[in-house]
């Protein structure tokens, strides 16, 4: 995560993700990030509008995370949330 003029940057190369702008960057603004064991129990309406509910998960490497706010580009509302 860079920062520029006080605004945080956040990459992703997710290229079908709702979030997606062109030079790899993610537009969303809030994200949820957490282990990929609990990324699998999580459904897909748990992301950082309900970061609250997710339960510390430590990790060893950046290998073992994943993003909760993903949604596909085509269906922004698929997971019951609308997605701005």
């Amino acid at each position: 995560m860079a920062q520029q003029g006080g605004k945080q940057e956040i990459y992703c190369a997710v290229s079908n993700c709702h979030y997606y702008q062109s030079g790899h960057k993610c537009a969303a603004e809030k994200i949820m990030v957490c282990s990929d064991p609990i990324a699998h129990k999580m459904p897909d309406t748990m992301d950082a509008t309900t970061s609250e509910q997710f339960p510390e998960s430590p990790c060893n490497t950046c290998m073992e995370t994943a993003c909760k706010t993903f949604v596909a580009k085509e269906d922004p509302t698929r997971d019951g949330v609308n997605k701005l």
